[in-house]
């Protein structure tokens, strides 16, 4: 139990049993065995639908730049986290977690510096919108779009300059490095 816990949910390898464990004082325990099965239905649901499906597709409010994230690039960010563990266990899967892609797990998200170099592309339309509507005409998800928008000649110019403002280091203190420089 961590110092800051005060009950640690603990289940049985054979899932039959959760004991609750208190700090200070007697532990709980929940037979599966003795619940209703439309009780254990019931709680797998909420269990899969708040815990399993919900809670593991939470997205960081900001993306790996450090860009603050739209509501709505949140919330199409979870949805896709959503249904790929919807569409897991819908396979009839033992699995509990999902296997990473190979080449090292699913695709890096890049939909916020795509939409910022969209927005300086196109500061007068709604870039989000038009992510929405590529989305909905080619039948593709919104994190394909970005990824559609992002191989335009403009968009990859606009992110190309935006990872050069973000820059810390420049090529010759790189070089000088390398070289054994300090």
């Amino acid at each position: 139990m961590k110092d800051n816990q005060q009950i640690k949910p603990v289940i049985s390898e054979s899932f039959d049993k959760v004991t609750f464990e208190m700090r200070g004082m007697q532990d709980l325990v929940l037979d599966m065995t003795k619940l209703h099965p439309d009780i254990i239905k019931r709680a797998a649901c909420v269990g899969m639908a708040q815990v399993r499906i919900i809670d593991a597709a939470a997205v960081s409010r900001a993306d790996a730049d450090g860009n603050v994230r739209s509501a709505g690039e949140m919330l199409t960010l979870k949805r896709e986290r959503m249904e790929a563990l919807i569409d897991h266990y819908m396979t009839g899967t033992a699995e509990w977690t999902q296997k990473r892609a190979a080449g090292g797990g699913a695709a890096k998200d890049t939909s916020g510096i795509t939409l910022q170099a969209m927005r300086r592309v196109w500061p007068d339309k709604d870039c989000e919108g038009l992510a929405f509507k590529l989305e909905t005409k080619r039948g593709i998800s919104r994190k394909e779009a970005y990824a559609e928008f992002a191989k335009t000649k403009e968009v990859a110019a606009a992110i190309a300059a935006i990872k050069a403002e973000r820059s810390t280091m420049s090529a010759d203190d790189l070089l000088d490095e390398m070289e054994g420089g300090e």
